[in-house]
């Protein structure tokens, strides 16, 4: 069950308790809750990344979907966020934050735009020749660094 459907439940039983009576107001008061409920959890699941032959395909609910190829990579890095780095997200754009997951568009701290899809506290940086940046992570990071290193491009890790 997503942390959102209580909250939604107690709304809705408040909206008609508390609310005008009348079959429209029934009516307008349910599509109302269904329409946020639908949005709420379509925010908090995180999107789709798959990695194979030589791409990487990105998809988030609410978003087109993000593709890049091996050859359009300009730089690629491992960043903690648990530690200071320039490439660490630091405001929301567009998207969706909670403890551990973060879709969407987000600045950096070096001030550059991103597009997140990270789940955990480790992400790959990705940097394409198109200007486009990247943060891809996932919980269990080292089997994405495995992947991706196979997949898209090696990583020389310090």
């Amino acid at each position: 069950m997503q942390e959102s459907e209580p909250f939604l439940g107690v709304l809705l039983l408040l909206g008609i308790a508390m609310g005008k009576k009348g079959p429209l107001n029934y009516i307008f008061g349910s599509i109302v809750c269904i329409i946020v409920g639908i949005f709420i959890i379509s925010i908090a699941k995180g999107g789709t990344l798959k990695i194979e032959n030589h791409e990487v395909r990105m998809k988030l609910p609410l978003y087109s979907e993000k593709i890049f190829i091996a050859d359009q990579i300009a730089d690629v890095q491992i960043i903690s966020l648990d530690e200071e780095s320039p490439l660490k997200p630091v405001r929301k754009k567009s998207g969706s934050a909670t403890k551990n997951l973060k879709n969407g568009w987000f600045t950096l701290k070096n001030d550059e735009k991103a597009f997140l899809l990270l789940e955990g506290r480790k992400a790959i940086y990705v940097k394409t020749r198109e200007g486009n940046a990247y943060l891809l992570g996932i919980m269990d990071f080292d089997k994405l660094l495995e992947v991706f290193q196979k997949n898209v491009k090696q990583i020389i890790l310090d």
